[in-house]
């Protein structure tokens, strides 16, 4: 582990960017394509059935790629090892919740006008399909992220985790998530952050 975090303080930035990826997608990918048993849908919650599906929020959904791509560049050295290892924990926690309890989504058939944003739309769908709700990854990645800055800094961190909020709010807009797989994500988050950093003194 001393060799893990001392490479993670020395290690070019884009090395760490380009492994994080690598994880992501191989962990995230098998687990979504080849689930252990059939997903399964799960309740709905505060009749969260009777939100619309809001085209307009797919690239807020998005967002949260150059959101942790942002984070990489811009935190500060001295945080990087233990919250990219807290990331990690939860990239391959997750993927192994999605491998043994695969849940999915009853995503609706919309028609978009939009080109681009119908596109994005269909590869959200194939990209989360079949399981991969509970506990949501996208919101625990994205709320980590926020977290750390938070930590850094509390003006900028109070921006972060508003990007955050949106960013959860529209995985919901977009039909890709229950209302369980953000309080659930924003929960695996909380706790791999607190373990990431509980011996040190600052909070």
């Amino acid at each position: 582990m001393k060799a893990l975090t001392k490479w993670l303080e020395t290690a070019p930035r884009w090395r760490l960017i380009a492994l994080g990826a690598t994880l992501w997608g191989v962990c995230y990918f098998l687990a979504n394509h080849w689930p252990f048993s059939q997903p399964r849908f799960l309740p709905y919650f505060l009749g969260e059935e009777k939100i619309p599906f809001v085209a307009w929020t797919l690239p807020i959904y998005w967002s949260v790629i150059p959101q942790i791509l942002l984070g990489l560049g811009l935190i500060k050295r001295e945080l990087l090892p233990r919250s990219y290892l807290a990331g990690a924990g939860l990239i391959i926690g997750h993927s192994l919740v999605f491998f043994f309890y695969p849940t999915t989504y009853p995503r609706p058939m919309v028609a978009i006008n939009n080109h681009l944003i119908g596109w994005t739309y269909q590869l959200a769908c194939w990209l989360e399909t079949p399981g991969c709700c509970l506990p949501s990854l996208h919101v625990a990645l994205s709320t980590l992220c926020g977290l750390v800055f938070y930590r850094q800094s509390k003006k900028s961190g109070l921006l972060w985790l508003l990007w955050t909020a949106l960013i959860a709010i529209s995985t919901l807009t977009t039909k890709q998530h229950y209302l369980l797989d953000i309080a659930s994500g924003c929960a695996t988050a909380a706790i791999s952050y607190r373990l990431a950093f509980f011996s040190s003194h600052k909070t």
